[in-house]
């Protein structure tokens, strides 16, 4: 796998000059890239991101998502009693109404849960 050089980077590569050609060698490029991004932490390239101005944020696994401080802060994460589990943490719905605040009548499902009913529905 090839890996950036100092004497030589991806804008000066002539496989990726122009947005057709990077489209045309995007696997190449996702290699080249990944490799590249492979060499620091998540955290470092954050860092770097946000002092040169450039927007960015990580993406987070699930368990990483349901400990997020915003999301908690925004209440997007809520406790719900299922009648197997327990309690069980979800996603709150991101719509709110000031007038109307969303409730959580029923837990997720679980796996296969309501396969039967489904497909008899769609057949009729």
């Amino acid at each position: 796998m090839e890996v950036l050089q100092s004497e030589r980077t991806i804008g000066a590569d002539a496989r990726f000059v122009s947005n057709p050609l990077r489209i045309e060698h995007r696997s190449e490029l996702l290699a080249i890239l990944q490799a590249h991004f492979d060499l620091q932490a998540r955290e470092a390239w954050l860092e770097k991101f946000a002092s040169a101005s450039i927007p960015a944020a990580p993406i987070n696994a699930v368990p990483e998502a349901l400990r997020d401080p915003q999301a908690l802060a925004r209440g997007l994460i809520v406790q719900i009693e299922h009648p197997a589990l327990g309690e069980v943490r979800s996603i709150a719905n991101p719509v709110r109404f000031s007038d109307a605040p969303a409730s959580y009548r029923l837990p997720p499902p679980l796996l296969g849960e309501h396969t039967e009913e489904i497909l008899r529905d769609l057949r009729g």
